[in-house]
């Protein structure tokens, strides 16, 4: 194909991108084999930062897609890059995820400057001269991307005094040392989040439903010219899409939570959920103080400032709840103490009424910000109309399926 194309316009860049190679540590070799077997006259295009290991109390893992928790370039990378800087082509690219990423997809951009900008520089580092950024999330303005414009030309500001002027902007003069004091909580807190993956726990984990019964699925019966009558069995929570929703095999032979994190051990993993959403919560004390002070002309964007990271800070307690609240379910299911029943049921009713008040600040919050849920590729994730459900199935939870449960076993 490079040649074809090249024979019409020998300008034309040919860039192979090997995505559908997987980018698992173990799968160097043949990562490596692919920029080897490439024609000096394209350029290829390396997969930033998918794949790239790390560790969390001694248990190492990888990340499974997009994500900012790592700054990358991951293991297979680092080799390609090196590979590649042995031949002879035009130049290297990467697709790297620059203010936003799969990790929290239904979000517009992620407010951690201070971990973006590491990003940037180690993309500098390695000699990448052209990259493919933010395919998904890149459209929608925002001043995390502003900074990432800005750090692609050489005589840019330093970070600090660049973060400053934004704050300035956004907030209000005076407020900056608070904005930059937030921005570091955040950006601390990203590197501590442990989940990776496109699904259910941070991207739809404020609208993703807690059940505590197997739920029933909908049926409608479709009459057809013959007279038959056919019964259809629709999804059992029709709301999102199935990846998006956490299933607990209700056969409560298996920890469907230990299959979905993978690498870590249930309790390291909601370790690092709490130490995250702790981290933010301390930025968010700075971001809120900013925007109370800040001048009326800039309360609006300020103020729609902090509603975004609160919500942020919410996807990450909704999934380490949605996790507690699975593990109760199965020991409850594996034990006969009534005295231990009780203590679970107790402790998931707390579960259910923090989610609760979680989840009416999430539908509010969604309801005034379009932004939120959306994402490019599958429109929705979630809604207001979807957090609704979810709050319909907590009520009936909460007082109906529980004490049901308490007056069926007397406790």
């Amino acid at each position: 194909m490079a040649d074809e194309a090249h024979k019409v316009n020998p300008r034309c860049e040919i860039i192979p991108w090997d995505y559908n190679v997987r980018f698992y540590p173990s799968n160097t070799p043949r990562k490596v084999h692919v920029i080897k077997t490439l024609p000096d006259s394209v350029i290829p295009m390396l997969t930033f930062e998918n794949g790239k290991t790390f560790e969390l109390d001694g248990q190492q893992g990888h990340l499974l897609d997009y994500a900012i928790n790592q700054i990358g370039p991951a293991e297979v990378t680092q080799a390609q890059l090196l590979a590649a800087q042995k031949r002879n082509f035009r130049a290297i690219y990467s697709k790297a995820d620059t203010c936003a990423s799969w990790q929290f997809g239904t979000f517009p951009y992620l407010p951690f400057p201070y971990q973006w900008h590491a990003r940037y520089k180690a993309m500098e580092k390695w000699g990448i001269q052209g990259a493919l950024e933010n395919w998904t999330y890149g459209f929608k303005p925002n001043w995390v991307a502003e900074i990432r414009n800005w750090c692609s030309w050489s005589d840019a500001p330093s970070l600090d005094d660049l973060l400053r002027r934004i704050a300035r902007r956004e907030f209000g003069a005076g407020t900056e040392e608070d904005v930059l004091a937030a921005w570091r909580f955040f950006s601390e807190a990203i590197q501590n989040y442990p989940d990776t993956r496109p699904n259910w726990g941070s991207n739809n984990a404020v609208a993703a439903p807690l059940f505590f019964q197997e739920p029933h699925p909908p049926v409608v019966t479709k009459k057809h010219a013959n007279g038959i009558n056919h019964v259809v069995k629709l999804h059992p929570w029709p709301y999102a899409v199935s990846r998006m929703v956490f299933w607990p095999d209700f056969t409560n032979e298996k920890n469907a939570i230990q299959k979905y994190i993978r690498f870590f051990t249930v309790p390291v993993f909601q370790k690092y959920l709490n130490i995250s959403a702790n981290q933010m919560e301390q930025g968010l004390l700075h971001y809120r103080r900013a925007a109370l002070r800040a001048p009326k002309s800039k309360q609006l964007s300020a103020f729609r400032e902090v509603l975004l990271a609160e919500q942020l800070q919410r996807m990450i307690r909704s999934e380490h709840a949605i996790i507690e609240f699975e593990g109760l379910r199965l020991a409850l299911n594996k034990t006969n103490a009534e005295a231990e029943k009780r203590r679970i049921l107790d402790r998931m009713t707390t579960i259910l009424e923090d989610e609760h008040e979680r989840t009416v600040s999430s539908w509010e919050a969604a309801r005034r910000d379009s932004r939120l849920g959306y994402e490019w590729e599958q429109d929705y994730v979630y809604t207001p109309d979807s957090i609704r459900e979810k709050l319909k199935l907590i009520y009936d939870t909460l007082h109906y399926q529980i004490p049901e449960y308490r007056q069926s076993h007397g406790l």
